[in-house]
């Protein structure tokens, strides 16, 4: 897991390049304190929690009225899925990939900004996550251990309720979205895949693509 020091240093060099916005008497420990803390609450702001019949887990709102989680949480279920909850309130599965392990909700997420997102992540990149436990948000840290077109794979162990969570580098963009626990013979456990973020994308523009034409044949 990466320690809080080592996740402050990340900020070093951003922060050391514009030294003007650091107000009199604020140190650089302090400044990078408050990076810490604004990019970690700007995803907290984003992850909410996924309950679907008996699977529990969370999700990653990345637009307005849009959810990422993981497939599995659905336990089978499909688009159309009514079943389902996000942060309590009802949620309607708009979107559903079984291969990728990947859904889109629809739900009541006030409003929110596109998410930056990622797409090529290094071998050795330090990431961290946000899952949810009895209603409570955790953050683990750790470093992509390898990555490929089908996953990323982390030096994070997954647990019970964090399937969906975003996986995010530490300048704050969304590079994929947890999806199981993974063991390498080299590396041994622990370890997490999350699907790159990529896929999840391709989605979205087809739902947009969908929407467009709803409302073109509507005019």
């Amino acid at each position: 897991m990466k320690s809080k020091k080592g996740f402050l240093c990340a900020f070093s060099a951003a922060i050391l390049c514009v030294p003007s916005l650091m107000a009199p008497g604020i140190s650089l420990v302090q400044t990078q304190k408050l990076e810490e803390k604004r990019l970690i609450d700007a995803v907290k702001k984003r992850t909410v929690s996924v309950q679907c019949s008996l699977h529990t887990g969370t999700g990653v709102v990345v637009s307005d009225g849009r959810v990422i989680a993981s497939y599995h949480l659905l336990g089978g279920g499909g688009a159309g899925t009514e079943a389902c909850k996000v942060d309590n309130k009802p949620a309607k599965v708009i979107w559903a990939n079984s291969r990728d392990d990947l859904t889109v909700f629809r739900a009541e997420t006030g409003h929110a900004e596109p998410v930056e997102t990622l797409e090529n992540v290094g071998d050795g990149e330090e990431v961290f996550w946000v899952g949810i436990v009895d209603g409570r948000k955790f953050v683990f840290f750790g470093r992509v251990v390898t990555s490929d077109t089908e996953g990323i794979y982390t030096s994070t162990f997954g647990f019970s309720g964090s399937s969906g969570s975003g996986l995010w580098t530490l300048d704050g963009k969304l590079v994929g979205i947890q999806s199981e626990r993974y063991c390498f013979k080299e590396q041994g456990c622990p370890t997490s895949k999350a699907v790159p973020i990529g896929k999840a994308k391709r989605m979205l523009a087809k739902l947009e693509e969908k929407a467009n034409a709803a409302s073109a044949s509507n005019q």
